[in-house]
């Protein structure tokens, strides 16, 4: 089946360690039609492979970056058979290849580095009609578990933790968009939109304590 969840992964840098990424979880509307769902499946999936491709052009050109001691190395003892063992020209043949190395793949690194960081706007920026995106659900382990399970649960309790889900989500995405807004902050309102926030993760976690779905 399709699943109306979805897990959006974002890195500070296109280098970025696990420990560095950002993770939100993506509701679609329980009422929306099928036709949404897979809309909204289909874009999250084409920003999410233009991520990833990114990221690991981020990390692959740095990393080649950084064996410059391999490739000196290698065309020294190259130029130096060639030359019949003048270290000289060995020296200044691998200086001027490696030089070359390192110019051609700074300006790689740099342009996937920002092509990385573009995808990490797109994906913290990423807006798709019908959803509704949570960091707070993507920080909690134990949500991500239980959600990693949905396949696995009931027509009803997959109705119900998507209810509970989207309740969390839409809570979560009202406080984050008023933090986002132009109008002065007012630390009532907020302190509302936070509570709205607590309530539905504690009616969240009711739900899975009294339905038994351990996570």
């Amino acid at each position: 089946m399709t699943s109306p969840i979805f897990i959006a992964r974002s890195m500070a840098t296109g280098t970025a360690p696990e420990s560095g990424i950002d993770r939100w979880v993506v509701v679609v509307d329980p009422s929306a039609p099928p036709e949404a769902l897979a809309a909204a499946q289909g874009r999250i999936r084409e920003v999410g492979r233009r991520a990833r491709l990114r990221y690991l052009l981020a990390r692959v050109s740095t990393g080649l970056i950084f064996a410059w001691p391999v490739l000196f190395v290698a065309v020294a003892a190259s130029a130096s058979q060639s030359a019949g063992g003048d270290t000289g020209s060995a020296f200044d043949e691998a200086t001027s290849v490696t030089v070359a190395y390192l110019t051609v793949l700074g300006v790689a690194a740099f342009v996937a580095g920002w092509l990385a960081r573009g995808s990490v706007r797109e994906i913290r920026e990423l807006r798709v009609d019908q959803t509704a995106r949570s960091a707070v659900l993507g920080r909690s382990r134990d949500v991500l578990r239980l959600i990693s399970r949905f396949d696995r649960l009931g027509v009803v309790e997959r109705r119900l933790l998507l209810d509970h889900l989207w309740g969390v989500a839409t809570a979560d995405q009202a406080r984050s968009g008023y933090l986002d807004g132009d109008p002065p902050f007012d630390e009532t309102e907020f302190a509302a939109l936070r509570r709205d926030v607590e309530a539905a993760e504690a009616a969240l976690g009711r739900w899975a304590t009294t339905a038994r779905v351990h996570v």
